[in-house]
């Protein structure tokens, strides 16, 4: 079984320094929504995010998100229930994923799913989830998961060839 924990994942609620900005307001009232119940999305508030400085670089990403748990939901491996998959977001929440979540295909659709999951805790709020919601560290969710061994592909790790890495992770299997 491999588990997949995208960490620091760029998913969060529109943070209260700019929910009264206009594109946000904009935003907000196109949706019929609070402004407060808003994902950030760099593609729709990016002028709002620029007045968060240094503390807006890389936030307000869910597409990437998306885009990584569609492939991930998608490949051979979750088909055969051997996948795990989480999202630590930069706010300290984590999404559990149900390997039989079919995520919308569209980055819209999947922003409107994780405005919902904030709001409920777990889609669809009745029945059994394909995802939920908690406030959980990344710390405590690898101490309640306890893996065998943790791999980081991060970019402040040394350049090594993907054979490498695969190799290491199957020694680690044997």
């Amino acid at each position: 079984m491999l588990t997949l924990i995208l960490a620091e994942s760029s998913i969060e609620l529109v943070p209260n320094e700019i929910t009264g900005h206009p594109a946000i307001l904009k935003w907000a009232a196109r949706k019929k929504k609070d402004p407060h119940l808003l994902i950030l999305d760099q593609s729709y508030h990016h002028s709002a995010i620029l007045r968060l400085g240094r503390s807006g670089i890389g936030r307000g990403r869910p597409d990437i998100v998306h885009l990584c748990l569609l492939l991930a939901l998608g490949s051979p491996l979750n088909s055969d229930n051997q996948l795990n998959c989480f999202v630590h977001t930069r706010d300290d929440h984590i999404i559990t994923m149900d390997p039989r979540a079919r995520l919308p295909r569209n980055t819209d659709r999947f922003t409107a799913l994780i405005e919902q999951l904030y709001q409920a805790s777990a889609v669809p709020s009745s029945g059994p989830p394909l995802m939920k919601l908690r406030k959980e560290s990344l710390k405590d969710l690898l101490r309640r998961i306890s893996p065998d061994s943790v791999v980081a592909l991060t970019m402040l790790g040394s350049p090594r060839p993907m054979e490498a890495v695969a190799a290491g992770i199957s020694r680690i299997k044997q």
